[in-house]
């Protein structure tokens, strides 16, 4: 027969490794979000540039597509380089 604290110390060896697993799979989902969230952002930049770089093409220059292009690849970069809000 066991005493109560031999009994805790094998129940926590026990449960060590599936403590281990969660934390492992928290931090997992935690940097996933964080990926996406990146990937939202600079998506949404882009779509902004692209609609900006269409604009200024059409007025500016009668074709909107080339500059519809630049606009995207600039917003995505500007998306890409500037942190988001902290939460």
């Amino acid at each position: 027969m066991m005493d109560p604290k031999q009994a805790e110390a094998v129940a926590d060896a026990i449960m060590l490794e599936q403590r281990a697993a969660r934390a492992a799979s928290a931090q997992e989902k935690l940097a996933k979000d964080r990926r996406l969230l990146v990937q939202r952002r600079v998506g949404s930049w882009a779509l902004c540039g692209m609609g900006i770089g269409a604009l200024i093409g059409h007025f500016a220059f009668g074709q909107w597509f080339p500059s519809a292009m630049v606009g995207l690849g600039l917003g995505g970069i500007i998306g890409r380089w500037f942190p988001g809000r902290r939460a």
